[in-house]
């Protein structure tokens, strides 16, 4: 019995969203030299995980429950943490010149994170090219 249930990403997005904008209010703070900013940076890690484990635990959903109808959420799973990966890596270079004055915090924070950008990345991947082969194998048979 296959189930219709749609799985959402409306749980992976939005603590995306908010790391995102904490993450340019901590350059604005940086830029204005205030040592503020280096206590916004782990609530900018605290929502990147927190889409991370919305997402793998509606990964582990999909792959337990044989949800079929998750092409818009691996799509959009893609789309959001490639762009957040790249945002990311650029944010590491752009803050390679200002090293000494704190654009260290930066590059230690967004490099690594930038690299679980991909990871996820990569698993929304996976779980999309195996929902399109699973779809063709189907039509195969209905044929």
């Amino acid at each position: 019995m296959q189930s219709d249930k749609v799985v959402s990403l409306y749980k992976v997005i939005p603590p995306l969203v908010i790391g995102g904008l904490v993450l340019l209010l901590s350059f604005y703070l940086c830029i204005l030299v205030a040592p503020v900013y280096i206590y916004l940076l782990p609530v900018f890690s605290v929502c990147l995980f927190t889409s991370f484990y919305a997402f793998y635990r509606a990964d582990k959903e999909i792959k337990n429950k044989n949800i079929k109808i998750a092409f818009p959420f691996y799509k959009g799973s893609q789309i959001s943490y490639l762009v957040f990966f790249l945002y990311l890596l650029s944010v590491s270079f752009i803050f390679l010149p200002v090293y000494s004055q704190g654009g260290n915090f930066f590059i230690w924070f967004c490099a690594p994170l930038a690299v679980l950008c991909l990871a996820a990345w990569y698993q929304a991947r996976k779980g999309f090219k195996k929902l399109t082969a699973e779809e063709k194998q189907l039509e195969k048979k209905i044929n």
